[in-house]
Parts: C-alpha cells; structure tokens; sequence
C-alpha cells in the first residue's frame, strides 16, 4: 500500500488490477494514511514493554462527537469525483472527530459537518440502516412504537453524493387513516475543518487569523470561512423551502431548518364478506320398512 501511494503521487485511489493512479492526484487522505501505516511501521519496530495477560486493557478515549450505542464501523462513505460522505447509519452527520470523522468533505475539509434530523423533536429510530446501492444510500427511520400503538410515521430517506453536493431526498409516510402534521427540524452546520485536524490525537490548531459566519437565505442558509486569502462556502438549500431558519447551538455557526408537513394518512383496508349458507345433501324420503328378520332354529 505504501508503494501504491508513493508511486501514484498520493492518488485518490489506483486501479485494483493494474495499480494505475486513478481520481484525484495529492489526495490529502491518502496523504494521511500513509503517514499513520509509517507510524504504525516505526510502532510495531519498537520494544513494547512487558504485560502480564492479567493486566486490564488500557479504556478506549471517546472521540468528539461520539453517540453511545453508535459504532463507526456503521458508517457509509459515499464518493464521487473528489467530494466524499462519510454518514451514520441514519444518514445523519455529528461533527464527530478522532480517527474516524463524519461530514461532507472536499479539498480536504469538512463543508458539512452536522446534519441531523428530528421529528416531532425526537430523533427517530434507526429501522434499516444506511445501505447503498446504485450510488444512492437509503435508510429508514421511525419512532418506537408498540404492538397496540404502531409507529405514526415512517421516514425514508436516500442520500447521493455529486461533484461538490450532498443531496438528499427525504420521504415521510403517515402510517395512521387520520390525518397529522409532522413537525421536522434538521439542523445544519459547516465547521470547515481540515480533515488532518479532525485527525490529531486531540490537539488544536490555533487559527486566530479565521473567520466563520452564517447567512439565513429565503431557501434555507450559507456558511462562510475565511482565514488570510484562502476563501470557502457552503450553501444549504431546500424544496420546499424551511419555514424557519433560526440559529441553534450547539457552535456559533450552527442552524435549525425546521418544516410542518401533514403527509396524506393511510387508507383503511376496504374488507367486505358475504357469508352464504354451507350446502348440504338433500334428505331422501324414508323407505319401505325393512322385512323381519326368521327366528333362530
């Protein structure tokens, strides 16, 4: 692998069967990699210090962002053309760092980097997680139901990624015969991170000199960051359009596009029977009566 990179000038990715260089040359990621198999290399040379195989193992340090009962090996990474998603298994983003970072990333940096969605104020259950196929990931959310009271609404939602676009289109089904309004809220952020930050082992970068700000636009809201002569932007829009915009923490930058829909309710099931009488076999007349039977002898 470490051949592969060097020789391909830090491809984004080779061809698996001929090792041509293919995608994006001096891809920071592959960049990234490289230097942690290096490390890993000069690790696995050293002498580790003996360990008796009653010794607990060292606790794992949470990275940010982390969810309790979320692993990141459910994450789905969605590529095309230089621009990549890493999404949660509810298509869902947390700004979540460490070894193993979510969001929207290009050239590098994090142009999305919370992306979550609530219904009626609650993040629905994961049901199917995200799963792609055909270049677009979907998944299918719903609230906790029981078997007296089903879930009241089922949420689709099928996510794709273009040259520089994450878009997604979202399905909510009403699963009552009467009719309801949802309340739905996503809130959106851009933290424009550099990926070899979210990175680190935990350590900052001061940027003193950069600039974040966040513009409400009749269409939902356009993240900006500025740091000396490099300039970057991030717009989130929306059809139909949010009926508000509001800012909503958590960061400084952070809003909350918000929607009241009523989808159609479920139409009853239309089940008619019409019981007919069971047939019987007609009853024969009786007959003559039957002769006596002779005496014993």
């Amino acid at each position: 692998m470490l051949h592969a990179a060097g020789t391909s000038d830090f491809a984004e990715y080779v061809d698996p069967r001929t090792g041509e260089p293919r995608g994006t040359r001096s891809f920071g990621w592959t960049a990234a990699l490289t230097l942690d198999l290096l490390a890993a290399r000069a690790t696995a040379s050293a002498p580790l210090p003996a360990q008796r195989a009653t010794d607990p193992a060292p606790p794992r340090v949470p990275y940010a962002g982390e969810e309790p009962g979320v692993s990141p090996t459910a994450d789905t990474t969605l590529v095309h053309a230089g621009t990549f998603a890493v999404l949660g298994p509810d298509g869902g983003l947390t700004g979540r760092g460490g070894s193993t970072p979510d969001g929207l990333f290009r050239r590098d940096a994090r142009h999305l980097s919370r992306w979550e969605l609530t219904v009626d104020g609650a993040r629905p259950a994961v049901l199917v997680p995200l799963r792609e196929e055909a270049a677009t990931a979907t998944c299918v959310l719903t609230p906790p139901g029981t078997r007296d009271e089903p879930p009241a609404y089922t949420v689709v939602r099928e996510l794709a990624v273009t040259s520089g676009a994450l878009v997604e289109r979202l399905r909510l089904v009403n699963n009552r015969p009467e009719p309801r309004t949802a309340h739905l809220a996503l809130l959106v952020d851009a933290d424009f991170a550099d990926q070899f930050e979210l990175r680190s082992d935990h350590r900052s970068y001061p940027k003193g000199d950069a600039t974040r700000t966040a513009h409400t636009e009749p269409g939902g809201v356009r993240f900006t960051y500025t740091r000396l002569t490099w300039k970057s932007r991030t717009t989130v829009t929306a059809t139909p359009a949010p009926e508000t915009a509001e800012p909503a923490g958590p960061g400084p930058t952070a809003h909350r596009l918000t929607w009241n829909l009523a989808p159609p309710p479920t139409a009853r099931p239309n089940c008619s029977s019409a019981p007919r009488p069971a047939r019987t076999a007609p009853r024969l007349p009786p007959g003559p009566p039957p002769p006596p039977r002779p005496p014993p002898r």
